[in-house]
């Protein structure tokens, strides 16, 4: 049988258990959990019509750094952010790229794309080599604001022929920063359920 210090004892413990584990439980609701680098995603730039769609497939359990690949839907114009007529092309490639987490809901990235031509025989001719680097804030479950550098280097800062700007070399263009809204576009997200 339990004397009365023991039973006060117990229900103590019991009563500071079950405040340990709530108050745990709201600090974990409060703060939300980190951002994970994965799923499919749509940007749209707002007030605008231009967008772009990827994909980012974790490159490590956590979802702390993921790869990145996408198509450009409705691409904003190079006119509209300045750049030079000479390097305006008609067709752009996919871009591809890497994520990493920084800090709790932020991150940073970088792609890579080219601006291609036809030439008169109908084979593409790479005109510039595009380099976006991005800055990252999740603003919600499956919601992020993306801002974009965009800088573009000349052909001929690919000495080496592997596809990418030379260790050195300077663009031959630098966009004005443009911010995208971003959206994952989960089953949840498009209003399925799992």
């Amino acid at each position: 049988m339990l004397s009365k210090k023991n039973i006060a004892l117990t229900i103590l413990a019991a009563v500071g258990g079950v405040l340990l584990i709530l108050s745990q439980t709201a600090w974990t609701e409060k703060q939300g959990a980190s951002a994970k680098l994965e799923g499919a995603w749509v940007a749209r730039l707002p007030g605008t019509p231009f967008q772009w769609n990827y994909v980012l497939t974790p490159a490590e359990p956590s979802g702390r750094r993921a790869t990145l690949w996408g198509t450009f839907t409705i691409p904003i114009p190079g006119a509209l952010v300045g750049l030079p007529a000479q390097y305006q092309t008609p067709d752009l490639s996919v871009f591809s790229g890497e994520v990493v987490m920084t800090e709790r809901n932020e991150a940073n990235g970088k792609v890579v794309w080219w601006g291609l031509k036809d030439t008169v025989a109908g084979i593409k001719q790479v005109v510039y080599i595009g380099v976006s680097s991005s800055t990252i804030t999740f603003t919600a479950p499956g919601k992020a604001q993306v801002t974009h550098l965009m800088k573009f280097y000349d052909p001929t800062a690919d000495a080496d022929g592997d596809g990418l700007p030379d260790s050195g070399q300077q663009p031959a263009f630098s966009a004005p920063p443009v911010t995208s809204t971003d959206t994952c576009t989960s089953l949840s997200a498009l209003g399925f359920q799992h």
